[in-house]
């Protein structure tokens, strides 16, 4: 791939210091925790941007703003083991001094794993010891202060309770100190990596094409989303096995989240709606729809801004437009449109409305000189009944389509032989139509099995959807485990590099066929790496 913008992103490196120590006297003035007590202290250090590898070169982007690495709270959660039904032993709210540095505090010693919250939601339960891993871990179903313009929650990298062996394995536990002054050594960390719990997609355009059509004013926004999500989601290897700076476990880049094995909810349905955001054409008729413009392809930072979003992925049986996050995208699709007597136009509608009629683009007076011509040569025709009249028929399908939609139209009467009506007089009465059918706007009208006969364009607009991939294409992967969706701390950049065809005239909607009782010290130390970058270009 081109990659003609070079970026970095931050995610989260989190670090805890921990080391054994059984004496309970200390050193001269140093403080001894009394029994059953340990010692923690956190500390705060710059973003790391340090490059790695991943799907782009470079592979790693630094924050475009602070609140992408600000931390503001830390809330550590201590259990007894490391799997579901561990069970909480403490939890404590960390506050941090103007020195990133916070003031020791206690935890109980029987804790052998941690999961650290940063910048806990509103909507963040507040736990209490006794409840396990499951409890604390289950799904949240609502998520707007996940990621907002002033803060970014962040969890566990490794997608489960750390620390961890150097394979990924759970530890013996947590070393904890009985010295206030050993927790506080920087030489015992034990490093954890931590990530932002979402994704962050950033949409390039050039507006080019090789069919010469005319392409302005694109706008953006991502479409079909996941409205639940895991505090730490479980790590899992895609189908190439994508290597990324951030899975120091080789746990795998892909990502499990809440809605992962719905085994295909159908849509429309409510269980559909519960789990995702999602626009359709009544939103457009609407306004409700914030579209942002393309950042600017020689410096990001300028022009629309990214947008964030939950994780939301899928099996290899749901990568279809129901249940993968995708970028719609809208845009201004001019093209050329062939006149009945085989010369091309460029001339546009003043409302710059336009049809694809059978795979063929009029407008309505270019049409309209083609009904002209169809019919007269259908009267002169020895059969008249018999011969076709493609454009015709099909704009006459598509008046009887809007009629029934309750549009102000009406289907055209057409004889079949000479001499019951002028050629002069059915075409006025297609002319007549042409109020109700801009009034209407937008639609398609299909046939029995389902194929585009006539599609309307209202005002030149276009809206492509661009489903957001995970794993690069190779000729070994076609649609694939982990080819699609979007995992949280990647930074996906769409580049939509021309337009060869125009989209669709309405919004596509989702479609499932298209696929304690003792405590210890502990020292922690956080940093914030950069985000995973992925690059995807498309030619529409």
């Amino acid at each position: 791939m081109n990659k003609f913008f070079t970026l970095v992103f931050a995610a989260l490196a989190f670090t805890a210091f921990t080391a054994c120590n059984d004496d309970k006297t200390g050193k001269d003035g140093d403080e001894i925790a009394p029994a059953g007590e340990a010692w923690t202290t956190l500390r705060i250090i710059n973003p790391n941007t340090n490059l790695g590898r991943a799907l782009n070169t470079p592979d790693q982007y630094p924050s475009t703003s602070p609140e992408e690495t600000e931390i503001k709270e830390v809330r550590a959660i201590f259990f007894n083991g490391y799997d579901a039904t561990s069970v909480v032993t403490d939890v404590k709210k960390i506050t941090l001094n103007a020195s990133n540095i916070s003031d020791a505090f206690l935890v109980a010693d029987n804790s052998k794993s941690i999961l650290i919250v940063i910048n806990p939601p509103s909507n963040f339960p507040d736990f209490t010891k006794g409840q396990p891993f499951a409890t604390v871990n289950a799904a949240i179903k609502t998520i707007p202060d996940i990621y907002t313009d002033k803060q970014f929650m962040m969890t566990n990298a490794k997608g489960g309770l750390e620390p961890s062996l150097p394979d990924g394995s759970p530890a013996a536990g947590l070393p904890l100190f009985t010295s206030k002054n050993d927790a506080e050594l920087p030489g015992n960390a034990l490093k954890i990596n931590v990530d932002r719990v979402v994704a962050k997609v950033r949409v390039f355009v050039t507006y080019a094409s090789t069919e010469a059509a005319v392409i302005e004013n694109a706008s953006w926004v991502v479409n079909l989303t996941n409205k639940w999500y895991y505090p730490v989601s479980e790590r899992t290897q895609t189908f190439l096995g994508t290597a990324t700076p951030f899975d120091e476990y080789g746990l795998g880049s892909y990502r499990k989240d809440p809605n992962f094995d719905h085994t295909n909810i159908p849509y429309p349905s409510a269980d559909f709606d519960e789990q995702y955001n999602f626009y359709t054409q009544a939103d457009v008729d609407n306004n409700s729809i914030v579209w942002i413009a393309p950042c600017h392809a020689t410096d990001p930072n300028q022009g629309g801004k990214p947008q964030y979003c939950a994780e939301n992925t899928q099996r290899k049986e749901d990568n279809t437009y129901a249940y993968t996050t995708q970028v719609l995208l809208k845009a201004t699709y001019l093209p050329k449109y062939k006149k009945f007597d085989g010369s091309m136009t460029d001339v546009q509608e003043g409302n710059k409305d336009w049809m694809d009629i059978n795979g063929g683009f009029y407008t309505y007076a270019v049409m309209m000189e083609w009904i002209e011509g169809e019919l007269t040569n259908k009267y002169i025709d020895q059969n008249p009944a018999g011969y076709v009249t493609n454009v015709t028929t099909a704009f006459n399908s598509y008046l009887k389509y809007l009629q029934g939609k309750g549009a102000a139209v009406q289907e055209v009467v057409i004889p079949d032989v000479a001499g019951v009506r002028t050629v002069a007089e059915i075409v006025q009465d297609f002319e007549n139509q042409k109020a109700g059918v801009v009034a209407h706007g937008a639609d398609v009208n299909k046939d029995v099995n389902g194929d585009p006969i006539v599609k309307y364009y209202k005002s030149g607009i276009s809206y492509y959807a661009i489903a957001i991939k995970h794993d690069n294409d190779t000729d070994n992967s076609n649609n694939e485990f982990g080819e699609f969706g979007v995992v949280r701390n990647s930074m996906y950049d769409i580049a939509v590099k021309s337009f060869n065809n125009p989209g669709y005239p309405i919004v596509i909607e989702p479609d499932p066929d298209k696929k304690d009782e003792f405590e210890a010290w502990l020292a922690i130390e956080i940093g914030v790496n950069p985000w995973t970058w992925y690059v995807q270009e498309e030619n529409l």
